[in-house]
């Protein structure tokens, strides 16, 4: 999901350019611009809530910001599926590119 977010925001900025060039910068500025958190609700079709997910962009040092998704399981479905699942991925420079990507799944 994180990199979902992500993509979406430099297509848009890369569409913006005519489909050519450069990212715009003031676009990564607004992106990476600090500490930003998102929280979901995970359902199925017809509203039934089945987890959470919580997203957090982190700025570290200098240019490198962390990527943090958390998703989780909820109510009664926790007992036929229990998930606890963990994505990080380490971004720097000026296109903040990946560099680490870290996944520690807990699922069933």
């Amino acid at each position: 999901m994180p990199v979902l977010l992500f993509q979406l925001s430099l297509d848009t900025a890369y569409a913006e350019n005519g489909g050519e060039g450069e990212v715009r910068s003031q676009v990564m500025q607004t992106v990476f611009s600090g500490l930003e958190e998102m929280h979901f609700t995970v359902s199925w079709t017809g509203g039934i809530k089945i987890g959470d997910l919580v997203l957090r962009l982190q700025k570290i040092s200098g240019g490198e910001f962390e990527i943090y998704a958390r998703v989780t399981d909820y109510g009664l479905f926790k007992f036929f599926y229990p998930v606890d699942d963990i994505f990080i991925t380490m971004v720097r420079g000026a296109l903040k590119l990946p560099y680490k990507y870290d996944v520690l799944q807990r699922e069933g």
